[in-house]
């Protein structure tokens, strides 16, 4: 099922749905959200989910993509992360994203995932109070992904996308 959505109360609505949803515009003061099992959330060009202040962003469940999108919170909260309820998250797959906030997939449930990022762009964000993170920087998953980033500090914007064979 596709749906296009326009205002907040619109992607409400539909995420109950779930499918293909494709967002036009900014939807802003928006709620912490989790993106439905298999489920697409997708912007047109510039497309914006802008979240209430103290909100986190938006989680991906099992089977899910996120494509297209600025994603905007708090720079301390997490901007896109991961719902791991399950043992098999299967394929997550997410392209074109620009967070203000943290860009966090953390699986401690799942024991199973096929996670293909490209394209993922961290304008700004504070892990400063995330003893982990801080601890193991923030690019521990990415690297043993075989993935790049430009910043290693949360206050610098950074990149990941596919590893320059030429480096």
């Amino acid at each position: 099922m596709n749906h296009t959505v326009g205002t907040a109360e619109e992607l409400y609505q539909v995420l109950a749905q779930g499918g293909e949803i494709t967002v036009n515009g900014t939807l802003a003061g928006l709620q912490a959200f989790t993106l439905p099992a298999g489920s697409i959330l997708k912007g047109n060009d510039g497309s914006v989910l802008k979240f209430k202040a103290g909100q986190p962003g938006t989680s991906l469940a099992a089977d899910t993509r996120l494509e297209n999108l600025r994603v905007e919170t708090d720079a301390a909260l997490i901007a896109v992360g991961l719902e791991d309820a399950h043992a098999d998250l299967g394929r997550i797959a997410v392209s074109g994203i620009t967070t203000v906030g943290r860009f966090h997939l953390e699986a401690t449930q799942a024991l199973r995932a096929d996670i293909a990022l490209r394209g993922i762009h961290v304008e700004q964000a504070d892990a400063q109070h995330d003893a982990d993170t801080q601890r193991n920087g923030w690019l521990a998953i990415a690297q043993n992904l075989g993935l790049y980033a430009e910043r290693h500090y949360a206050a610098a914007p950074f990149e990941v996308g596919e590893k320059n064979p030429n480096d």
